[in-house]
Formats: C-alpha cells, sequence, structure tokens
C-alpha cells in the first residue's frame, strides 16, 4: 500500500518498521539511563567476577603491550625540521 504525500510515495511497511525500530531506540536509551541511574545509588550490587580478579583482567587484557618500547618524545628542532620538510613539499 502505498500514499501519495506531495508526490512523494511513502511505503507503509517501511515506516512501519522505521517507528518500530525508533521506539525501540528510546526504550533501549530509557533502560540505559536507569541502569546508570540505579548503579549511581548504589541500587544495583557490582557484578561478580568468578574466574579472575581485576589485576589479572588488567595483565591479560595490557599485557601484551609490555614488550612495546615507548619512543623518546621529540624535541623542538626535530619537530620543526619535520614541518618545514612537509611545507617544502607542499609548496
Amino acid at each position: 500500500m502505498y500514499l501519495t504525500l506531495n508526490t512523494h510515495y511513502i511505503n507503509i511497511p517501511i515506516l512501519t518498521q522505521h517507528t518500530l525500530l525508533d521506539a525501540e531506540r528510546n526504550v533501549a536509551g530509557g533502560m540505559m539511563r536507569a541502569v546508570l541511574v540505579m548503579a549511581k545509588c548504589k541500587h544495583l550490587p557490582p557484578p561478580d567476577t568468578p574466574y579472575n580478579t581485576e589485576q589479572q583482567r588488567f595483565e591479560q587484557r595490557f599485557g601484551c603491550f609490555a614488550g612495546v618500547a615507548r619512543p623518546q618524545p621529540r624535541v623542538f628542532s626535530q619537530w620543526e625540521a619535520a614541518n618545514r620538510i612537509a611545507r617544502m613539499r607542499e609548496g
């Protein structure tokens, strides 16, 4: 079924689907806000972590970065030289 509105055709099933998805998005947003408020008011208990501690989770998550060397910070002269070269390439 199609409706005519200012010479544009609107497909009713698509319009209904869009409306339902919009309503679902609003409900999900409201539920998220409610959970945040309940957590802030301390009405929600913290989740159980039966398999490992927070420290173990941190080590598992970020342990892969332990072997990565951090670069030395640039000094101004290096930054200035790099920008001078970049400007010469542009101009």
